[in-house]
């Protein structure tokens, strides 16, 4: 994948989650959402995931079966400030990975995603009536929502030379796939969910929920 964005190092955990998860099971687990890069809050209990003492990758892992129970967790829950700009860009961005896990659907095909984002380019005045991209502008709402040292612990650095780097990549018709990561920030500056930029693309079997 073009851009590769590395996995966390450590494996993560939500203290509410494990608690809730003991009282209901008498044990806790690992939770994929809490595991994906960028995905730094639990969108259910809107508090930061915390790191265990349990690594992710190397070789010593690739084979070994390490349960949540053995872990060392931080129990102490670190809630989201609901009025921290930042705070707010993590949380959709969890929110917007959590439903994709859940819809596990097909990608819609890059000219369809291309398409999607100058509808939502265009609602948030971010593209010309020439049609081109305003990238300063889209600079400019990453500066409001996020510091450039989360986006380079993301590896989604922004670059303002005239090729635009991955941030004029991601909105072409063509070229190469974009790290997922990428396009959850990209969506969370917009102030646009995983639910509410893919549905429109997805047939109607698939937008109704599950039952």
């Amino acid at each position: 994948i073009a851009g590769r964005i590395n996995p966390p190092e450590y494996f993560k955990n939500c203290p509410v989650c494990d608690e809730e998860n003991s009282a209901r099971h008498k044990e806790t687990y690992w939770q994929r959402l809490h595991q994906i890069r960028g995905v730094e809050v639990c969108p259910v209990h809107s508090i930061f995931l915390e790191s265990t003492n349990i690594r992710l990758g190397g070789l010593a892992r690739k084979y070994a079966f390490v349960t949540s129970q053995s872990a060392q967790r931080v129990t102490v829950a670190k809630k989201l400030e609901p009025e921290n700009p930042e705070h707010r860009f993590l949380l959709r961005i969890a929110e917007s990975a959590a439903w994709l896990l859940d819809k596990n659907v097909s990608r819609p095909g890059r000219v369809a995603i291309s398409r999607r984002y100058r509808q939502v380019l265009t609602e948030n005045d971010c593209l010309t009536r020439q049609g081109w991209v305003r990238l300063a502008r889209l600079r400019e709402k990453f500066g409001e929502c996020c510091t450039p040292d989360l986006l380079m612990q993301f590896n989604c650095e922004l670059r303002t030379g005239s090729d635009g780097g991955w941030l004029a990549r991601l909105f072409r018709e063509s070229g190469q796939a974009m790290a997922p990561l990428r396009h959850l920030a990209v969506m969370a500056m917009l102030n646009v969910s995983a639910q509410e930029f893919f549905t429109p693309l997805l047939p109607e079997s698939v937008r109704q929920p599950r039952q």
